[in-house]
C-alpha cells in the first residue's frame, strides 16, 4: 500500500471517542472457525485493516502496515449486554500505535450469531463500516457457495450501489483523500473563515508547541473517564414504523427529515447536527474502499420546534439548500484541511485538559464546540433489506462537542436508534 497521511481524518487522530460500532444479528449459527476466516479475509482484502498509525522522522502520522496484525475477536455470552461489552471493550480509547482499527465482540445467541463490530474513525465512516458488515454477513452466510472466491483469495467488496448492480470491486485499493485537490473547487472556505483559521495557524506556530501521542493517550483516559454517556435503545417496527413511512411520504419529506425534526421538537433545539455522505463529492472516491468520505452540517430552523412535520419540511429545505452549495457541505473538512495539523491535535487537549495553548483552546473551544459541548446530533445510515442480517444498530461515536448523539440504522423494515446522553 502507498504511504498515505493523514488529511481530512486529522480531527480523529488526537480527539477522544473517535470510535463507533456497528451491532447485527446474522441469520446463521456461532461458528468460531468460520467468523475468524472471513475476518482474515476482510484483512487481506483492505490495507487500512491491517495499518496502525505511526509517525515519521517529521512527526507526521501515517496508516503504517502491519502483515502481522490480525482483528481480534472476543467471545462474550450474553448478546443482551452488547452495549456493556461495548463500552468495557473502549472505555480506555485506542492505542493507534498497536491496535488494530477494527476489534469484534461475538455472540451466540440461540439459532444466530450476533456481532459487534467497533471501529476507530481513522478506519472508516459509518457507512464505510456497513459496507463491510454487510459483506462479512453475506460471506458467512453463503460461506458453502465462496470456497473457490476464499481459494483464489479474490474477495468481492462493493458499496451499497455496486451491491445491487453486482459489480466486482478489486480488492486492495483502500485509499483516504489525499489533497484539497479531490474536493469540488466551489468547496473552499470564504474569505472571512479562511481569515479566522490563517490567524489561529500563525498563532498556534508562534507558540511553538507540538502535542506528543503519549500525552494525549494520557489525557484520553483522564477524559473517558470523567464524562460517561448514557446509551439507550429505542426500537420503531410494525404499524408504527408504516405510519412513519406513510406520513414522510403525504409530508413529501424524508425518513433523515422526519428524525432531525422529531429530535428538535423532542430537545426544544434549532439545531440538529447531521452527518452527510459526500462520496458522490470526491473525484478519486472508489466504491468499497475503507476510509473517510464523509462530512458533518448545521441544520437550523427558524422559531420554537413545536410539530415534527412543520419542522421537517422545514429541515427538508435546509438540507436541500446545504447539499446545493459544497462550500456548505463540505465546511467541516475544508476547515481542517486549511488548518495546521498540529493545532488540530491540540485542539481537544487544550480546550479539555491541561495542555498549555490558547491557540489550541480557542480552536477547540470556538471552532469545534467543545467549551460549550451543547450540540445535538444524528447520523442515520439510513435503511438496507437482508436475507443474511435480521437485525442491526448502530453505536455512534460521541464528539466531545455534544449534549446528545442519535446513531439509526434500519434492517429490514425495522429501526433501531441508539441514543447517547451525557451524564455530566
Amino acid at each position: 500500500m502507498t504511504v498515505q497521511y493523514l488529511f481530512s481524518e486529522r480531527a480523529h487522530y488526537m480527539c477522544p471517542n473517535m470510535h463507533f460500532g456497528i451491532a447485527v444479528e446474522i441469520c446463521e449459527e456461532y461458528n468460531k472457525a468460520l467468523t475468524r476466516r472471513i475476518l482474515d479475509e476482510l484483512s487481506q482484502a483492505h490495507p487500512l485493516l491491517r495499518s496502525v498509525i505511526l509517525e515519521d522522522a517529521q512527526g507526521r502520522p501515517y496508516y503504517a502496515e502491519q502483515e502481522s496484525l490480525q482483528i481480534p475477536l472476543y467471545e462474550r455470552e450474553d448478546a443482551n449486554r452488547f452495549l456493556e461489552d461495548y463500552e468495557k471493550l473502549t472505555s480506555e480509547g485506542w492505542d493507534l500505535r498497536r491496535d488494530c482499527m477494527l476489534k469484534v465482540l461475538a455472540y451466540r445467541k440461540e439459532d444466530c450469531i450476533f456481532l459487534v463490530f467497533a471501529a476507530h474513525h481513522l478506519l472508516c465512516d459509518g457507512m464505510a463500516l456497513l459496507q463491510l458488515v454487510q459483506n462479512f454477513a453475506e460471506r458467512y452466510v453463503n460461506h458453502g457457495k465462496t470456497e473457490q472466491t476464499n481459494k483464489d483469495q479474490s474477495y468481492v467488496n462493493s458499496d451499497a450501489a455496486s451491491m445491487q448492480q453486482g459489480h466486482i470491486i478489486p480488492a486492495n485499493r483502500d485509499r483516504i483523500i489525499a489533497s484539497a485537490d479531490e474536493f469540488p473547487s466551489d468547496s473552499r472556505l470564504n474569505f472571512v473563515t479562511k481569515c479566522i483559521v490563517n490567524s489561529a495557524n500563525r498563532n498556534w506556530r508562534k507558540e511553538g508547541k507540538k502535542v506528543s501521542y503519549s500525552e494525549y493517550r494520557s489525557f484520553e483516559k483522564e477524559y473517558v473517564a470523567a464524562n460517561p454517556f448514557a446509551r439507550t435503545i429505542t426500537t420503531i417496527e410494525g404499524e408504527e414504523y408504516e405510519h412513519i413511512i406513510k406520513q414522510c411520504r403525504e409530508h413529501k419529506i424524508s425518513v433523515n427529515d422526519y428524525l432531525v425534526a422529531a429530535m428538535m421538537v423532542k430537545e426544544q433545539t434549532k439545531k440538529v447536527i447531521i452527518g452527510a455522505n459526500i462520496r458522490n463529492r470526491i473525484k478519486a472516491y472508489e466504491p468499497g474502499s475503507l476510509g473517510n468520505f464523509s462530512s458533518a452540517c448545521s441544520v437550523v430552523v427558524k422559531g420554537k420546534p413545536q410539530d415534527i412535520y412543520e419542522t421537517a419540511a422545514q429541515v427538508n429545505r435546509q438540507i436541500a439548500q446545504i447539499k446545493a452549495r459544497p462550500d456548505r457541505e463540505l465546511l467541516v473538512l475544508s476547515l481542517y484541511m486549511a488548518m495546521d495539523p498540529d493545532l488540530i491535535d491540540a485542539a481537544a487537549i487544550a480546550t479539555l485538559g491541561s495542555f498549555p495553548s490558547k491557540a489550541g483552546a480557542f480552536v477547540g473551544g470556538r471552532l469545534f464546540g467543545f467549551e460549550k459541548r451543547e450540540n445535538y446530533t444524528i447520523t442515520n445510515l439510513g435503511r438496507i433489506q437482508s436475507t443474511s442480517i435480521k437485525a442491526g444498530y448502530f453505536i455512534p461515536p460521541i464528539s466531545p462537542s455534544s449534549r446528545k448523539i442519535a446513531g439509526v440504522l434500519t434492517v429490514n423494515n425495522t429501526m433501531k436508534q441508539v441514543v447517547c446522553d451525557r451524564m455530566c
